[in-house]
């Protein structure tokens, strides 16, 4: 064969032989199978297929009751109505609302005492300090009080007026009337 001639490609030919190989390979399947049934191989097969999707059924049974068990816990209940806002309209919970209620005012009560608490502290303090501040300026004054009405300073302030007081010559005494 040289490459300057023709070559001529039947489609048909190759066509048929993929046929006829399809064909053969069915048989080939179908004799495989025949010899199954008579030795009774496809039975147990059948009977072994019945078995795993009987037990798979089974499975997945078990899988939606669990599901549907997970559904209806109580939790997950509560969480629904909480979200939903079913709670407030549940028969099984409206019959706590006077307790949700009185706990609820005492909470409230409870904030109260406490910042009132805290604001009567802050209160308190700041008398503190003043009081403080007063006791400071009470004794400066009495310690003004005292330099101005000391002997030495009635003397400074004598002389400053011109006045001549004389010293007595002996000691005083200070009588009590214990």
């Amino acid at each position: 064969m040289r490459y300057d001639e023709d070559i001529e490609i039947d489609p048909t030919e190759r066509e048929e032989r993929e046929r006829a190989a399809a064909a053969a390979e069915r048989d080939r399947l179908i004799r495989t199978q025949v010899v199954r049934v008579m030795t009774g191989q496809a039975d147990e097969d059948l009977a072994e297929d019945e078995r795993l999707r009987a037990e798979q059924e089974a499975a997945e049974q078990e899988a939606r009751e669990a599901e549907e068990r997970r559904k209806n816990s109580p939790l997950n209940k509560l969480i629904g109505l909480l979200f939903t806002g079913d709670i407030l309209v549940n028969k099984e919970i409206s019959r706590y609302y006077p307790y949700l209620i009185c706990f609820a005012l005492m909470l409230l009560l409870s904030i109260i005492i406490m910042f009132s608490a805290l604001s009567l502290g802050i209160k308190r303090s700041r008398l503190e300090n003043e009081l403080k501040v007063l006791q400071e300026q009470s004794i400066r004054q009495s310690e003004q009080l005292y330099k101005a009405t000391s002997r030495s300073a009635i003397i400074e302030q004598s002389k400053a007026r011109g006045l001549n007081l004389e010293e007595l010559p002996t000691q005083t005494y200070i009588i009590d009337n214990d």
